[in-house]
C-alpha cells in the first residue's frame, strides 16, 4: 500500500509540474526574443525563414494582378475595392531564431515590386492563430527591392522622411529564405495600421487611405483605397478636400480648413528632396492620407520610398524640375497659389538646411553596404551600380536643388494626367530573329547579337510609325531574371529616340513555343522610347491586355540558340499620351 501511494504521488506530482509547464508555455509571448525597437533596428540584419508546403509557395510565387482589371475604367469611375490576387497560405516562420507557428503568408504588391523569383511578402502572425504577435507586431511586411539594385533607398528614403517630421514607417534590411533557399536582401517596413496611427496620432478612428493613382481632382477620389472603417466611410471628408481645392476665391483659406497645408507642404518638399517621383505629387501613388480626428484635417504618412534617390520617373511626357514636383491636383493648385509656393520653396530651403546632411547620408550607405553586401542575391556590377547611383545623387542634389531656388518661381503648367484609367492608344506589331545571349543589361543600339532584321509597325494616337530593320535581343533582364526576357528596338520613320518593346515571358512557358498571351502572368512588357537608363526614356503603355500576345516560332535558353516569332497587341496608355 505505501509502494502504491507513494506512486499516486509521484504521478500527480508529475502531473501537476506538466499542467505548470503548459501553462507557463502558454503565457510566454512569442516575442520574448526581440523588442520592438531590436525588430526595427536598423542597425540589425533580420533573419526571416519562411517554411511552407512547396506547392503552396510555387502557387503564391506565380499569382499576379490583372492590371486591365485594376486600371479599368469602371474601377476608376467607382470606390471597387482592389480585385482579389493573392490568397493566404498557411506556414511557419522564424525570426531571430524565434519560430511562430501557422502563420498567414501572403504575396504583396502591384507592378514595381512584382517578381516570381523573389516576391514581397505579408506575414500576418495572427491570420490562423489569433492574438498571435511578435515583437508587438501582428504583421512583418517584406518588399524586395526590385526596382532597387542598391537595396538601401527605402531605408535611406524613410530615414530621411522621418528626420523632417514625417510620419514615415520604420524600416530596416532583412535577409529571406524561403524551404531553405536564401532570396537575398529585402526592406522589412513598419506596416501602417492602428498601431502606426497610435504612435504618430491622437486618435485611431480617423479614415485612413492608401493612394493608388488617387488624387484630389474632381472624380479621382476613388484611387484613394479605403484601409479601415470600411462599412462607414462615404469618402465625404475626400471631397471637401476636393472642393476646397475648386474654389475660385481665398482657396488657401480653405485648403487649410480640411488639410493640414504646413505638414503637407513638409511632406511634399522631402518627397521631392529625395527624389520620390512615385509618391503622391508626382506619380499619384505610394501614400497613405489619413484624417486626423483630433484637428480635422488631412495628413500625409510616407510610403513606397523605393523608387528614389535617382530614379527617373519615366511615366511623365516631360523632364521635370529638380526642385518641384505638382502632379498631384493638391500639389498642383497649392504651387499656383503664390502664398503656398513662396511657404514650399522657403520648406525646401529649410530641409536642405537641417536635414539633408551628405555626410551623414553617405555613412549610412556606407554601413547599409557592409551589413548586406555578402547576402545579395543580385549580381554584385548590379549591386554596385546601384549604390554608385544613390551616393551621386546625395552628392549633387544640393547644388541642383539650389541652382533652381535660386530662380524666380513659375507657375506649374505641365500637363496633367487626362484620366485615372487606361485608354485605348493603338496597336503594335513586330517580328523579330536573334539568338539567346547571356544578358539585357546592354543599352546601346549596337551591342546587339549577330541577326537577321525583324520590322515594327506601329499605330499610336492615330500616327502610323514602321522600321523594317528593327533589331532584337533575348536573354535574362535583370529585373526578371525568372523570364525570358525578348527586346524589340526600332528606330521609326521620323522619330529621334529609339522605340523598344521589352517582352518578359516565363521560362517554361518560353521553352513551349507557340502563342502566349499578355495577360500579366505568362507573359508582360511595355513599349518604351529613347535609351533606356536615360534621362530621354519614357514608357508608353504597359504590354497586358487581353488582346495581345506574342508568338514564338524557335526558342531556347542556351547560348546562341536561334529566337524568332512575332509580336501582336493593343497599346493602352495609362500615364497620359507622351509624344515620341
Amino acid at each position: 500500500m505505501n509502494s502504491l501511494h507513494a506512486a499516486k504521488q509521484v504521478c500527480l506530482a508529475l502531473a501537476c509540474l506538466l499542467t505548470l509547464t503548459l501553462r507557463s508555455q502558454a503565457a510566454e509571448p512569442t516575442s520574448a526574443a526581440l523588442s520592438n525597437d531590436e525588430f526595427f533596428d536598423p542597425n540589425r540584419l533580420l533573419e526571416v525563414q519562411i517554411t511552407m508546403p512547396a506547392e503552396d509557395f510555387e502557387k503564391l510565387r506565380q499569382q499576379k494582378r490583372d492590371l486591365s482589371e485594376q486600371f479599368s475604367q469602371s474601377r476608376s469611375e467607382k470606390a471597387l475595392p482592389l480585385p482579389k490576387a493573392y490568397d493566404w497560405f498557411k506556414g511557419d516562420v522564424t525570426i531571430g531564431g524565434v519560430t511562430l507557428k501557422n502563420v498567414g503568408v501572403r504575396k504583396r504588391g502591384l507592378l514595381g515590386s512584382d517578381n516570381t523569383t523573389r516576391p514581397s511578402f505579408n506575414i500576418d502572425f495572427d491570420q490562423y492563430v489569433k492574438g498571435q504577435t511578435f515583437a508587438g507586431e501582428v504583421r512583418l511586411t517584406l518588399h524586395n527591392n526590385n526596382q532597387d539594385p542598391s537595396q538601401v533607398q527605402q531605408a535611406l528614403g524613410y530615414r530621411v522622411f522621418a528626420a523632417a517630421g514625417v510620419p514615415a514607417p520604420r524600416c530596416n534590411l532583412a535577409q529571406v529564405t524561403v524551404n531553405g533557399k536564401s532570396l537575398g536582401i529585402y526592406s522589412h517596413l513598419e506596416a501602417v495600421d492602428e498601431r502606426f496611427l497610435r504612435r504618430h496620432f491622437s486618435s485611431t478612428k480617423g479614415n485612413l487611405y492608401e493612394a493608388t493613382r488617387g488624387d484630389f481632382h474632381p472624380g479621382w477620389v476613388n484611387g484613394f483605397e479605403s484601409k479601415n472603417n470600411k462599412t462607414k466611410n462615404d469618402r465625404g471628408d475626400l471631397e471637401r478636400v476636393v472642393r476646397a481645392l475648386e474654389s475660385k476665391e481665398r482657396l488657401f483659406e480653405r485648403v487649410s480648413e480640411v488639410v493640414d497645408v504646413d505638414a503637407f507642404l513638409n511632406f511634399w518638399a522631402t518627397e521631392v528632396l529625395i527624389g520620390h517621383w512615385d509618391g503622391l505629387a508626382g506619380n499619384q501613388n505610394n501614400t497613405f492620407v489619413y484624417h486626423d480626428p483630433k484637428s480635422d484635417k488631412f495628413r500625409f504618412i510616407a510610403w513606397g520610398a523605393d523608387s528614389t534617390f535617382g530614379e527617373p520617373n519615366v511615366h511623365v511626357p516631360f523632364a521635370p524640375p529638380v526642385s518641384v514636383m505638382a502632379n498631384g491636383y493638391l500639389s498642383r493648385q497649392l504651387y499656383n497659389h503664390p502664398e503656398t509656393r513662396k511657404k514650399y520653396r522657403q520648406r525646401m530651403r529649410e530641409l536642405l538646411a537641417t536635414v539633408w546632411k551628405e555626410k551623414e547620408l553617405l555613412a549610412e550607405v556606407d554601413r547599409m553596404e557592409i551589413l548586406v553586401k555578402d547576402r545579395i542575391t543580385i549580381s554584385k556590377p548590379q549591386f554596385d551600380a546601384g549604390l554608385k547611383k544613390v551616393r551621386e545623387f546625395i552628392h549633387t542634389q544640393r547644388a541642383a536643388l539650389e541652382a533652381e531656388l535660386a530662380q524666380p518661381a513659375t507657375p506649374w503648367t505641365y500637363p496633367m494626367r487626362p484620366n485615372r484609367h487606361e485608354e485605348f492608344a493603338g496597336k503594335l506589331s513586330a517580328s523579330f530573329s536573334t539568338v539567346w545571349s547571356t544578358n539585357l543589361l546592354g543599352r546601346e543600339l549596337t551591342n546587339f547579337p549577330p541577326q537577321r532584321l525583324g520590322q515594327l509597325n506601329l499605330d499610336y494616337y492615330h500616327r502610323q510609325y514602321s522600321d523594317k530593320q528593327a533589331r532584337s535581343r533575348t536573354g535574362i533582364h535583370p529585373r526578371h531574371p525568372d523570364s525570358a526576357t525578348v527586346h524589340v528596338v526600332a528606330a521609326v520613320d521620323g522619330v529621334a529616340a529609339p522605340v523598344s518593346i521589352y517582352i518578359s515571358v516565363e521560362r517554361d512557358v518560353f521553352l513551349k513555343s507557340g502563342t502566349i498571351p499578355l495577360d500579366g502572368k505568362q507573359a508582360i512588357g511595355y513599349l518604351g522610347t529613347g535609351v533606356r537608363g536615360t534621362k530621354s526614356y519614357r514608357i508608353l503603355s504597359f504590354l497586358q491586355n487581353r488582346n495581345g500576345s506574342i508568338t514564338l516560332d524557335r526558342s531556347g535558353l542556351k547560348l546562341g540558340d536561334e529566337i524568332s516569332g512575332h509580336i501582336e497587341t493593343e497599346i493602352w496608355g495609362g500615364c497620359g499620351r507622351i509624344s515620341i
